[in-house]
């Protein structure tokens, strides 16, 4: 029969691998549903630019090809934008207001929606929805 030993130090370390593996795992299942949580219901044709992802809980204001409105995935009038989108900021102050426009508008109705939005959000941040461009853009030779 054999003796079991006995150890006079305690254990002292704490393993800490299995943290570890279960944040990994916890990282890789937001980041492959955080591009799926936020995508409204409306197609918006956007414009290309090189930028940044927003990590903060985001609201998503867009105007369509044919003058149709949106926020998050319920449709709006231009009338009902103003009381709408209040509801929608009301008690959240660290929200990202995301503009979408679709790239085919003229620039004076895109600049209008803009200002209209930027009425109501107050203090809070506002950004403009673009397209991840895959090539850079040459520069201009003069």
């Amino acid at each position: 029969m054999k003796k079991q030993q006995t150890y006079d130090e305690p254990i002292a370390g704490v393993n800490i691998v299995p943290i570890i593996d279960v944040t990994l795992v916890l990282l890789v299942v937001l980041l492959v549903l955080s591009p799926i949580i936020n995508i409204p219901s409306m197609k918006v044709d956007l414009p290309e630019a090189m930028t940044k992802e927003t990590k903060d809980q985001n609201l998503t204001v867009s105007l369509g090809a044919d003058g149709q409105m949106s926020i998050d995935s319920d449709m709006v009038t231009i009338q009902e934008l103003p009381a709408m989108l209040t509801a929608k900021l009301k008690g959240r102050k660290d929200v990202v207001v995301i503009i979408r426009a679709d790239k085919n508008l003229p620039y004076g109705n895109v600049e209008n929606f803009i200002r209209t939005v930027n009425r109501y959000v107050g203090d809070r941040a506002v950004a403009i929805a673009t397209q991840q461009r895959t090539t850079k853009l040459d520069p201009v030779k003069s």
